[in-house]
């Protein structure tokens, strides 16, 4: 299963995996002819870590980021990241990394709670993302992010109904 998003559209090779995306509804293809667009990031199903590193090599400049608990792999070029986008947002608003907190689940947010000046680690985050983490929070089920910000971000007494 393969899905590209370029910049102004996704393609993909299944029905599986059409995603709402705010750019445009999926194109479906089987790749045979390539793309003659550029590609913002490739998604794919693969088996295995050893082959997706073998992918990756094939194209410098290229990095490769794991999700958990699947066999999904985004690909993408190595300067594109959380923490560079972040710094450029802030930067625009006079924000220093020090005075914003960052919430993640997974391996590929772990650099971006470290940039940030209170890096929270939502429940069901994996272990590593935890440990990374200032704090921990309630899981996504349990609208963790909303109660952190809440109760210690706005400093209310956390009576609040979700």
């Amino acid at each position: 299963e393969i899905l590209v998003e370029g910049e102004t559209q996704i393609y993909i090779n299944t029905h599986r995996l059409a995603p709402p995306h705010p750019l445009a509804e999926a194109v479906y293809t089987d790749f045979s002819m390539g793309l003659r667009r550029k590609a913002c990031q490739i998604f794919a199903g693969i088996e295995s870590e050893k082959d997706a590193e073998e992918i990756r090599e094939k194209f410098p400049g290229c990095r490769c980021i794991h999700y958990r608990d699947s066999a999904r792999y985004a690909f993408l070029p190595e300067l594109v990241s959380k923490e560079r986008a972040i710094v450029r947002v802030l930067k625009q608003f006079g924000i220093l990394p020090s005075q914003m907190a960052a919430f993640g689940d997974d391996g590929g947010d772990k650099e971006m709670l470290a940039l940030s000046g209170l890096g929270v680690a939502v429940g069901n985050a994996l272990p590593e993302v935890k440990e990374a983490a200032d704090a921990v929070t309630g899981t996504n089920e349990e609208d963790g992010v909303a109660r952190f910000i809440w109760k210690e971000i706005l400093k209310n007494d956390g009576k609040a109904t979700f």
